[in-house]
C-alpha cells in the first residue's frame, strides 16, 4: 500500500458507544470495533496513511512496535477501501469527490 496517500471517507458516520456506526448508501451500515473506530477518526481527507500510523504509533508505542501499527493501519484502510467506505487521493488533488463514479 501506498503510505503517502491520503484516505478520505465516502459515508455518513455516527460515533455511539464503543465505536462508530457508519452508513453507506449502497450496501447499508457498518458496526466498527474501537481499533477500527481509531483509525477512522484518524481519516479526515488531510493526513496520508503514513502520517495515521505515526500519530497512532505516538499513542500506542509502549505497548506496539511500528510495524504493527503499520499493518493494523493498512488492514483496516483496505477494510474499508474494499467496502466502498473510503477511496485515496493524492496529496495534490483537488478533490477526492470528483473521483467518483
Amino acid at each position: 500500500m501506498n503510505l503517502e496517500k491520503i484516505p478520505q471517507s465516502k459515508t455518513l458516520n455516527w460515533q455511539v458507544k464503543g465505536g462508530y456506526v457508519l452508513i453507506n448508501a449502497l450496501s447499508g451500515k457498518l458496526m466498527m470495533n474501537e481499533t477500527s473506530s481509531l483509525i477512522w477518526r484518524k481519516i479526515d481527507g488531510s493526513l496520508s496513511i503514513q502520517e495515521i500510523i505515526e500519530e497512532i504509533f505516538q499513542e500506542y508505542k509502549k505497548d506496539n512496535t511500528i510495524k504493527y501499527i503499520e499493518e493494523i493501519v493498512c488492514e483496516a484502510i483496505q477494510d474499508f477501501i474494499d467496502k466502498g467506505l473510503l477511496i485515496l487521493k493524492e496529496e495534490d488533488d483537488l478533490d477526492g469527490w470528483l473521483q467518483y463514479e
